[in-house]
C-alpha cells in the first residue's frame, strides 16, 4: 500500500525541521527557527505536557503547514486533518502566536489580525468555510495561558516574560 505523503521517523524529521529552519520566513519578520519552535507544540512529544497538547498534526503535515504558511507565504487550502484538536484550541493557538509577533514584532494588531486568521483557516479540513469571527484567546482561557507559561510569555501582554522568577 503506497502512500503520497512522506512517513517520518524521529531522526528524519529533525533533519527536515534542520532544512526549513534554513529558509526565510515570508510571512513576517520572526525567525523560521522561532515560528517552528513556537508551532512546534503540535507535533505530539512526551516531553511536553498534556495540557499543550491540544492541537495536533503529523509530522508530515507540520512541515507542509510550515512551508506553505511561513516560508512559501501562500493561500494554498492544504486541508490538513488534525490528529487531535477543535476549533476553539485552534484559534486560541494562533492567537498567542499573533499576540506574541505583534508585542513581539511591534507590528501593528488592528491591520493584521485577519492575515493570522489565514494562517489556520487555510490549513485545516475543519474550517470549512473561511470565518474570521471569534479570533480572541477567552475561547480557551486555560489553554491561552498554558501557552503564554510555556513560551514565557506575560499573561496579561503577551510580551515575552522578562521577570526573574
Amino acid at each position: 500500500e503506497s502512500t503520497t505523503e512522506p512517513i517520518f521517523d524521529k531522526v528524519d524529521f529533525e533533519n527536515e525541521l534542520e532544512m526549513l529552519a534554513k529558509e526565510k520566513n515570508n510571512f513576517n519578520s520572526l525567525e523560521i527557527k522561532e515560528v517552528i519552535s513556537f508551532f512546534r507544540v503540535m507535533i505530539a512529544d512526551d516531553a511536553l505536557p498534556d495540557n499543550l497538547q491540544k492541537v495536533q498534526l503529523s509530522k508530515a503535515d507540520f512541515v507542509r503547514f510550515i512551508q506553505a504558511r511561513f516560508i512559501n507565504n501562500s493561500d494554498e487550502l492544504l486541508d490538513i486533518e488534525l490528529v487531535k484538536g477543535d476549533k476553539n484550541h485552534v484559534k486560541v493557538l494562533f492567537h498567542v502566536f499573533y499576540s506574541y509577533c505583534t508585542d513581539y514584532l511591534g507590528e501593528l494588531k488592528m491591520s493584521k489580525a485577519s492575515l493570522y486568521s489565514k494562517l489556520y483557516l487555510y490549513s485545516f479540513k475543519l474550517f470549512q468555510k473561511l470565518d474570521y469571527s471569534n479570533f480572541k484567546e477567552q475561547l480557551a482561557r486555560d489553554y491561552s495561558n498554558d501557552l503564554r507559561r510555556f513560551f514565557k510569555m506575560d499573561l496579561y501582554s503577551g510580551l515575552p516574560n522578562t521577570k526573574k522568577k
